[in-house]
């Protein structure tokens, strides 16, 4: 048995903790430091604009979002290009189902007439669509897959239903997938910028990045816009500079996929007006000097949709010749005028929005945009770094 050693009085105070005064001023030293950086980290933080997009669903925001990126932002590296490309594949799979389902529906068929008839073959690529209701949706691209969406979309008839994509909410970027389906099948492939932008994807949560223009750090946020996701948007205002609200102009004759009902642009400034947006940004302490920017976005639809669908015949109290510049000096007089009485009930004093026309996924009209905004996004961020003075 090894014999035991009694620990001397020595052995026990070099056990215990150093409690000599040059110890005590490196951990007084290192807690300085530590909070020096930190108060560093804050400050750096503080200067650093932060934008929030909000908007309703399918307002092309999340599309804005990603055209600043593609601007000012980090490339998209491969890993996150192939989890687009599957995106983009299971978007293409329930697009053509919901294509098949509108084709088969008595509503639409009834609006299209006795004449939408489909040849064999399309008739047994659809059914085959509708069994996945049964069988499971599928998970890629299969070969089969392909050749039933291919044999479905060069169909006169189908093209038609698809052209009355209105009735069933449907979104405009359908052709630009189905129309290279075979290619973008392919292992190799992977989606261009233009593919990213107009792939819809539903925006859940709060999502941040920053961006770098001109030499300037700039934090954009995009929240969800459905209206399962709004409640999100009161916690995501806290120390905003810039609040970008965004509002497809082209959406006037379209309904809310919620309800089938709502016109989309009334909804969208009621949401303006009456969710609480405009009141905390006059009413809170933190929000006092940050900017309201209205962004009309799908300009590029808004002008070609105004040609073939009157604009005065889905917004009631329009009076305007049906033009473009008329149609959109009507919707900010509408978003001013909302401003104004959300002020008045505040007994706050109001001032003029910002009002942009943009197209998301046209990057030389983002650029301009944004470069025209960036002065007005950082003349906020001053004020408010004054107001917490």
């Amino acid at each position: 048995m090894a014999a035991i050693v009694p620990v001397g009085i020595d052995d026990k105070r070099r056990r215990r903790p150093c409690c000599q005064p040059s110890c005590r001023r490196k951990e007084r030293s290192a807690s300085v430091i530590i909070t020096r950086n930190l108060e560093r980290d804050r400050q750096r933080e503080a200067r650093v604009p932060r934008v929030l997009f909000l908007g309703c669903g399918e307002s092309g925001k999340s599309t804005l979002c990603k055209q600043l990126r593609f601007l000012h932002g980090v490339p998209y590296p491969t890993g996150e290009l192939v989890q687009c490309r599957a995106m983009i594949h299971q978007m293409a799979i329930n697009d053509v189902y919901r294509l098949v389902l509108a084709a088969s529906s008595a509503s639409v068929r009834e609006r299209l007439g006795a004449g939408l008839v489909f040849p064999h073959n399309v008739q047994k690529a659809m059914y085959k669509v509708q069994q996945w209701s049964m069988d499971g949706m599928p998970e890629r691209l299969t070969d089969d897959v392909v050749a039933c969406i291919y044999a479905i979309w060069m169909d006169p008839g189908i093209r038609r239903v698809y052209d009355h994509r209105e009735l069933f909410h449907m979104s405009e970027n359908v052709q630009h997938f189905f129309d290279k389906i075979a290619t973008i099948a392919l292992p190799s492939w992977l989606p261009s910028e233009m593919d990213i932008l107009i792939s819809r994807v539903k925006t859940t949560g709060i999502h941040d990045e920053v961006i770098v223009t001109e030499g300037t750090m700039i934090r954009i946020i995009d929240v969800g816009g459905q209206r399962s996701e709004r409640r999100k948007w009161l916690n995501a205002l806290s120390d905003v500079h810039v609040v970008m609200f965004v509002v497809a102009g082209s959406d006037y004759d379209l309904k809310c996929v919620e309800d089938n009902t709502t016109n989309r642009a009334l909804e969208s400034l009621d949401v303006f007006k009456q969710t609480g947006i405009v009141a905390q940004v006059c009413k809170a302490p933190s929000l006092r000097e940050a900017g309201l920017v209205v962004l009309f976005n799908k300009t590029d639809l808004f002008k070609k949709k105004l040609k073939g669908v009157p604009f005065g015949e889905h917004m009631a109290g329009y009076r305007g010749d049906g033009s473009f510049a008329s149609a959109s000096q009507y919707y900010r007089d509408l978003y001013q005028t909302a401003f104004d009485s959300v002020c008045a009930e505040l007994h706050i004093k109001s001032r003029p929005l910002k009002f942009y026309d943009t197209t998301a996924i046209d990057k030389d009209n983002i650029k301009l945009v944004f470069h025209s905004a960036k002065s007005y996004i950082l003349q906020q961020l001053l004020r408010g770094v004054q107001l917490l003075k």
